[in-house]
């Protein structure tokens, strides 16, 4: 049984790397083009120097089916911030979307799902 228990806390370890104290994970930090949502913080963070990754461009055209993709390589970086509070999904897409536009970016690709903003979970 304690081995049981302790296995268990070993897969939650690994499961949810998110701290309980509100910090940032150990080793992540901002990306260097775009500044975090005040108050947010990070809960997931993985950078690789190179990376093949696609990229949704067209409109669904079916039950989670979208036929027009970029394929896209180099550098990549994911980083999962977790906001608190009454901030809604909308403002924080609505402040990262305009910083991104002031720094020269392009969106290829914009959709959403109105059911989606009853939880804080990217793509929940």
């Amino acid at each position: 049984m304690k081995n049981l228990i302790s296995t268990i806390l070993v897969v939650l370890a690994f499961i949810c790397p998110i701290s309980i104290f509100g910090q940032d994970i150990v080793g992540s930090k901002d990306h260097s083009l775009i500044t975090r949502y005040p108050g947010s913080v990070i809960g997931y963070y993985e950078e690789q120097n190179y990376q093949k990754y696609n990229i949704a461009t067209g409109p669904e055209t079916g039950y989670k089916q979208i036929d027009k993709w970029i394929d896209a390589e180099g550098k990549f970086t994911r980083i999962y911030y977790i906001v608190k509070g009454e901030t809604t999904l909308t403002e924080v897409y609505r402040n990262y979307k305009t910083a991104l536009s002031k720094a020269g970016f392009k969106t290829l690709a914009e959709g959403s799902n109105p059911v989606s903003g009853v939880s804080k979970e990217i793509g929940g």
